[in-house]
């Protein structure tokens, strides 16, 4: 074999490798306007990793627009808040929308962060609301007596131990949790406010900690549509005024797992491929 046709073979070697990778990883599409996808699920409380994804495609010029998806009962209201927050300065960079899709559950922590949205689509049969904020505090003062044990405290004040399960809570105590709680609480209800476009009189008379399924949460205005995730899809198409999108999901380490199964070409023309006379 002559030396150009050498290099011929490579070069298509190359090539087809190349076209195999970017498949595998979903960027093989030069026609699709790019759409970053945040993933919601579960309890929330570690915001960090999603907070740092939001903000890579916040930086990201090629990123159109982001879809949430958002799976969770809630959470931490810090972890909710900072994603909330994360999502705001991805919008104000160059008012690039955002569509959030409620699956299972989206309440709470969930549906705070669904506010940051301009459109919210939701399940029918799904579960959202539970705007509020509660703090629970187990107490077993009680047992303890019955068994014969006692705790001995030593602390440099007199609250240092509040929400200890070893007392009771004194009245002045109960008050300082009530106004931390009823603080986050306004804040949640203007967030809300502000999010979903409603009067204060009707957040705060929807807003007592109940839950709504996907069909009420439409007729109170805290969603905007019932559909699935092909539906928030549709609706990002024509916020952009595109005909395809491209979801680009938080990155993950790159495996030849990834190459073989996504590729989408037989297995034995992966494996038996080879250079030949």
């Amino acid at each position: 074999m002559k030396r150009r046709d050498v290099f011929v073979v490579v070069g298509v070697l190359v090539f087809f490798l190349l076209v195999l990778i970017f498949r595998a990883r979903g960027n093989f599409d030069m026609f699709s306007t790019e759409i970053g996808v945040v993933r919601i699920t579960g309890t929330i409380t570690n915001s960090e990793p999603l907070v740092k994804w939001i903000d890579e495609l916040s930086k990201n010029k090629r990123i159109k627009g982001i879809l949430l998806y958002i799976n969770s009962p809630g959470g931490s209201a810090v972890s909710s808040d900072e994603i909330y927050r994360a999502i705001l300065r991805f919008k104000s960079k160059i008012n690039r929308p955002v569509v959030a899709y409620i699956s299972q559950v989206g309440a709470s922590g969930g549906y705070y962060i669904a506010c940051a949205a301009d459109k919210i689509v939701i399940n029918p049969s799904s579960i959202t609301g539970s705007i509020g904020v509660i703090a629970e505090f187990p107490e077993f003062s009680g047992l303890l007596q019955k068994v014969g044990v006692k705790m001995r405290v030593i602390k440099s004040g007199a609250h240092k131990d509040i929400g200890s399960p070893f007392r009771d809570m004194t009245p002045q105590e109960k008050r300082i949790i009530e106004r931390l709680i009823d603080q986050t609480y306004e804040r949640f209800v203007e967030i809300v406010i502000k999010g979903r476009g409603l009067t204060e009189d009707s957040v705060r008379h929807i807003g007592d900690g109940r839950i709504f399924s996907g069909k009420e949460a439409v007729d109170v205005g805290l969603c905007d549509t019932t559909g699935d995730f092909t539906t928030a899809k549709e609706i990002m198409k024509k916020m952009l005024n595109v005909s395809k999108i491209k979801e680009v999901e938080m990155k993950r380490p790159f495996s030849i797992k990834d190459l073989v199964l996504k590729s989408k070409l037989p297995y034995g023309m992966i494996l038996s491929y080879r250079m030949v006379p």
